[in-house]
């Protein structure tokens, strides 16, 4: 079996992390995941799991940041229209 990591982000606000000035959606919080994938952490390639708030973000993932993000593993549907999301 190939080695891989697992990276697993808290949303900001929720359990350890502090809250943000302002409240912001899920499309806001993938930005913030893409630049701690690929301008941090230096991860070319990656995969997203996700429920609830997270199957949002992981769906944001797929749709706007392929072919970085190469697949996507949701267990709630969430995804809205690119030009009628919540930011």
């Amino acid at each position: 079996m190939d080695p891989f990591d697992v990276v697993a982000p808290f949303l900001a606000g929720f359990l350890f992390s502090s809250p943000p000035l302002r409240p912001f959606g899920p499309r806001k919080m993938t930005k913030l995941f893409i630049t701690v994938m690929t301008d941090v952490l230096s991860y070319k390639n990656y995969i997203a799991q996700g429920g609830d708030w997270s199957g949002a973000i992981s769906s944001w993932l797929g749709y706007d940041h392929s072919p970085a993000c190469c697949a996507i593993h949701i267990n709630i549907f969430t995804m809205w229209h690119p030009n009628g999301s919540i930011d």
